[in-house]
């Protein structure tokens, strides 16, 4: 929405349209179209009514997702020759980490076990440096 706009009923369906354009019937129009219809009514706007902007999501709509079997999840993880990149396969596949998180949790015990006692070392595995370089990466 353009900051120097005054706050309008035909704003706020014409941003939902434009979401609509994009996505339409996705879970993002519906949300904006939620959004955007309490901002309104919020703001006093009168006759603030985008339910017919909302679409026709449906969670029940949505493709199934195609997951792995367990036993297939375990020959895979025991398949990567590397002991840091099996470390974050089995992070994800356990605990359903995203990619950008494996880099959160890697200090304490098993950053004192990969870096040693070292104080600067355990830093740098605690903001991600040591997991990236252990995997081959680089910061």
């Amino acid at each position: 929405m353009p900051a120097d706009s005054p706050l309008t009923v035909d704003l706020l369906r014409q941003v939902i349209l434009d979401v609509q354009a994009s996505n339409p019937n996705s879970r993002n129009q519906r949300r904006y179209a939620l959004a955007l219809e309490r901002l309104g009514k919020f703001a006093g706007l009168e006759s603030v009514d985008f339910s017919h902007l909302r679409g026709n999501y449906s969670a029940s709509e949505v493709e199934p997702r195609d997951i792995p079997s367990d036993k297939l999840i375990a020959e895979c993880f025991y398949q990567v020759p590397d002991l840091g990149w099996r470390w974050a396969f089995g992070m994800v596949a356990t605990f359903g980490l995203r990619s950008h998180e494996l880099l959160f949790g890697y200090r304490g015990a098993a950053a004192r076990r990969v870096y040693g006692g070292s104080e600067a070392r355990q830093d740098r595995a605690a903001l991600g440096v040591g997991v990236l370089s252990r995997m081959g990466g680089s910061v």
